[in-house]
C-alpha cells in the first residue's frame, strides 16, 4: 500500500523569517518607486507522499480550496502522475497517484463543470518516445477516463491547459521531431472526451519551447517560451530567445516576436518566458535572461501591447543572489506577484522568491527564504482572503531526489492561535491507513521584514526587438532547483516547470 500524504509545517531555514531582500539594480531607463514591506508569511508546509514528490502547477477550486498537481514515486524514473486537495489553511485533504507503465506527471489541471477536474501531462521520456496525457476525475475524485492525443510529429507533451467554455480545452506543449532539440510548439483544442478538435504546430526555428498559455480575452490564447536555431559549425550554441505569440480560438496564428536582451551592449544568450498574463492592455511575460547560457541570471519581465510590440522591461535579481529567474506572474495587490527561484551561485542551495511590481513595472517588494535544503516556487494563486498562494517544491531529506511538495502562503488573514490543549487532525486520503496522521497545532506565523532595499531601474525597450536562435539544453543539478535544469525540464528531463508529456493505464489512488 502507498504512503498516506502527510504534511509537515515549516519554518525558513534561515530562522522564523521570510525575509524581505534587497534587490540589486540593473542598468536601464526609468526609475522604480520605493520599496514596500513584503507581504507576511501565514504559514508553510510540505507535502510527503514519496520520495520524490514534484508539483508543476495548482488552481483554486470554487469552494475555495486548493488542487495540486505534479509527479510522485520512488526515485526519478519511478514517478508517475499526481494529484492532491488542500484547504485554505493547507491542510491535505485528498490525493490520487495513477499507475503507468512509463515514468509520467501532470503538468496542468483545471476544473470541469461537473465538479471534477481534467488533468494533463506526460507519459514516457524524451529520448524514447512520449504522448501527452489527460486524465479525467470526477467530483468524487475517481478516474472516469484516461485518453492520449495523437502528436502531429514523433511525440508530445501538455504543459499548459485552460477551459474554452461549453466543455472545450485548449492545451500547449511540445511536439517532437526525429531528434531531442528538434521541438515546435503545439497547441490543439479537445472536447470533453479528450478528442481532438483542432491541432497548430508553430515555431520560428529548430527548438521551439512552449511553456505557458493565457487567455486574449477575446476568445484567443497568448503563448510564453522560448526559441532557438540549429547548432552549426559556425555557431554551436546558438541563443535562446524569449517567445510570444498569439493565436485565435482555432489555432491561426496572429502574430509572432522574439525579444532578446542585452547588457552594455553584449547580447543575452539566455532568453526565456514560463509564465504569461495577458492585461487590460497587453500581456506580461516572466521569465529569465542572462549573458551566457549558464550562470549569472536575473529575472526578466517584459510588457507587450496587443501585438507584441515591446513597452518595457525589468531586470531584477535578489541583492546577494547571482542566478535568479521567475516561474510565474499573477496579480496581486494593486499590481503582480511574481514567483520563482533565486540562489547565490549555481552550486548554493535554491531559495523561494517572490517580488511585488506595479503595472509600471516598478518593484514594490521582494523576499527569499530558503525552506528546508533547498526550496523554489512554480507557481502562486490568490486567495479568498486576497493573499497569495505560492507552490514549489523543497527539498527535505538533502539528497537531489528526496523532493516534497511545498507550500506557502503569504498575506490574507492571520492564522487564528490554536486554543490550548486542542488537537486537529488530518482529512484522509481516499485510502487513508486506518490511523490518520495528526496534524500539527498551527501557530501564526512571524510577519515577514523587509530589508533596505537597493535602487531598482526598469527600462523602457528598443521598440524593434532582435530576432535570433535558441540555446543547448542542458541537465538540471537536482529535482526541479536547477536554473540550468529548466530547459531540459521543458525538454522532459528535469522538474523545473516541467513540460513532459503523458499517457495512461487505469489509475488507482493514494
Amino acid at each position: 500500500m502507498e504512503r498516506e500524504l502527510t504534511r509537515r509545517g515549516l519554518l525558513a531555514s534561515g530562522g522564523s523569517l521570510f525575509a524581505g531582500s534587497a534587490v540589486a539594480s540593473v542598468a536601464g531607463a526609468a526609475a522604480v518607486g520605493s520599496a514596500a514591506d513584503p507581504p507576511p508569511l501565514r504559514w508553510s508546509e510540505t507535502y510527503d507522499g514519496a520520495t520524490t514528490d514534484t508539483v508543476q502547477d495548482a488552481l483554486r477550486t470554487d469552494d475555495g480550496n486548493y488542487v495540486v498537481v505534479g509527479q510522485s514515486g520512488e526515485g526519478t524514473d519511478s514517478v508517475r502522475p499526481w494529484a492532491f486537495s488542500i484547504d485554505e489553511r493547507g491542510r491535505p485533504r485528498w490525493q490520487r497517484r495513477v499507475d503507468t507503465d512509463d515514468p509520467a506527471g501532470f503538468n496542468a489541471v483545471v476544473e470541469t463543470d461537473d465538479g471534477g477536474y481534467l488533468l494533463a501531462g506526460y507519459r514516457g521520456r524524451p529520448t524514447t518516445g512520449q504522448e501527452p496525457l489527460f486524465v479525467k476525475l470526477n467530483a468524487g475524485r475517481e478516474v472516469q477516463w484516461r485518453r492520449t492525443v495523437e502528436s502531429p510529429r514523433e511525440g508530445g507533451n501538455v504543459a499548459s491547459l485552460v477551459s474554452a467554455g461549453d466543455g472545450q480545452y485548449v492545451a500547449a506543449g511540445l511536439a517532437r521531431g526525429g531528434t531531442v532539440l528538434d521541438v515546435s510548439g503545439w497547441i490543439f483544442g479537445i472536447d470533453g472526451a479528450a478528442e481532438r478538435q483542432w491541432s497548430e504546430t508553430y515555431g520560428p526555428r529548430h527548438t521551439n519551447y512552449v511553456a505557458s498559455l493565457a487567455e486574449t480575452g477575446d476568445g484567443g490564447y497568448v503563448v510564453g517560451g522560448g526559441t532557438r536555431a540549429e547548432s552549426t559549425e559556425d555557431d554551436s550554441q546558438p541563443p535562446f530567445f524569449g517567445w510570444l505569440f498569439e493565436v485565435d480560438g482555432e489555432g491561426s496564428q496572429r502574430w509572432s516576436t522574439t525579444y532578446r536582451e542585452s547588457t552594455d551592449g553584449t547580447d543575452h544568450q539566455m532568453n526565456f518566458f514560463y509564465g504569461v498574463y495577458a492585461t487590460d492592455s497587453g500581456y506580461l511575460a516572466a521569465g529569465g535572461t542572462s549573458r551566457e547560457l549558464l550562470g549569472s541570471q536575473r529575472g526578466w519581465v517584459l510588457s507587450v501591447g496587443g501585438d507584441g510590440e515591446r513597452r518595457g522591461q525589468l531586470q531584477t535579481q535578489p541583492a546577494d543572489m547571482d542566478v535568479a529567474q521567475f516561474q510565474d506572474i499573477r496579480p496581486f495587490e494593486d499590481g503582480y506577484a511574481l514567483v520563482g527561484v533565486a540562489r547565490a551561485s549555481a552550486s548554493d542551495p535554491a531559495t523561494v522568491w517572490a517580488a511585488g511590481i506595479d503595472g509600471e513595472l516598478s518593484r514594490q517588494w521582494s523576499a527569499t527564504e530558503q525552506f528546508a535544503n533547498g526550496s523554489q516556487a512554480i507557481t502562486a494563486l490568490g486567495t479568498e482572503d486576497d493573499g497569495l498562494l505560492v507552490v514549489g517544491n523543497a527539498n527535505v531529506e538533502g539528497g537531489q531526489t528526496s523532493t516534497d511538495a511545498l507550500a506557502v502562503k503569504l498575506g490574507g488573514d492571520p492564522v487564528p492561535t490554536a486554543t490550548p490543549g486542542a488537537t486537529t487532525t488530518e482529512t484522509r486520503s481516499p485510502t487513508a491507513t486506518p490511523s490518520p496522521t495528526p496534524s500539527p497545532t498551527p501557530t501564526p506565523s512571524p510577519t515577514l521584514t523587509s530589508a533596505p532595499s537597493a535602487t531598482e531601474t526598469a527600462s523602457g525597450a528598443d521598440p524593434s526587438p532582435t530576432e535570433g536562435g535558441d540555446a543547448e539544453t542542458t541537465a538540471g543539478d537536482g529535482a526541479g532547483f536547477g536554473i540550468g535544469a529548466a530547459l531540459a525540464a521543458l525538454g522532459g528531463g528535469a522538474l523545473l516547470r516541467q513540460t513532459h508529456a503523458a499517457s495512461g493505464d487505469e489509475s488507482d489512488e493514494t
